[in-house]
């Protein structure tokens, strides 16, 4: 409530999917009477999506792992990324959802196959936004810039930018990837969030 107050515009209530406390508390935000649009996180799985459509939710973020890093850690394919962001995508938007497609580690991916998830998304997916993501916080502000510069030449439709702080850059790269084009700037209390967190909102 507090951060409506504030004006924040949008709130990412979390994964209702993860357990039955998660999925109360989405419930009690969603009645809480915001102002701000109140968002789901989803992986790419059906069930994911499933959770936050029934549970009242009318925005998601549906994540998939895009640099070959973390698809080996996954055991994934670059090809079956590609077909499981498409089908998620599809799948979220036949259950009346507003999507944003969030490439996890987007700044250790490669370039050109970076550029083919996040086209397949907007175009077979239908997402209605995209998010630019520095999982690692390894990107310098330079580097945002530059990816958020490309993604609006890829995409037409709004950029949201996600940055993690591993290196104390999370406030600055998510500075110049506005600069370079972001709409939408993801932050947290402190800076407070997974690993090292996340931009600070107070900053």
């Amino acid at each position: 409530k507090m951060l409506d107050e504030l004006g924040v515009e949008r709130i990412e209530a979390g994964m209702p999917v993860v357990s039955k406390e998660d999925r109360e508390a989405v419930e009690l935000i969603l009645g809480a009477g915001l102002k701000a649009e109140i968002w789901g996180f989803c992986r790419a799985v059906k069930g994911d999506i499933e959770a936050c459509a029934d549970v009242g939710v009318k925005n998601v973020i549906v994540e998939i792992a895009t640099s070959h890093y973390k698809m080996k850690a996954y055991n994934y394919t670059p090809e079956w990324v590609l077909g499981r962001v498409v089908e998620s995508l599809q799948y979220a938007k036949s259950r009346g959802l507003y999507t944003a497609f969030f490439a996890v580690d987007a700044t250790r991916a490669d370039l050109g196959y970076l550029e083919s998830i996040y086209r397949k998304a907007v175009e077979e997916g239908k997402a209605d936004e995209v998010v630019i993501v520095d999982t690692l916080g390894v990107a310098t502000p330079e580097t945002m810039f530059y990816l958020t510069k490309k993604l609006r030449q890829w995409v037409g439709v709004p950029i949201m930018t996600h940055c993690h702080s591993d290196f104390g850059l999370a406030t600055a790269c998510t500075l110049s990837s506005v600069k370079g084009g972001a709409e939408c700037a993801h932050g947290t209390i402190n800076g407070l969030g997974e690993k090292t967190g996340n931009a600070d909102l107070a900053e």
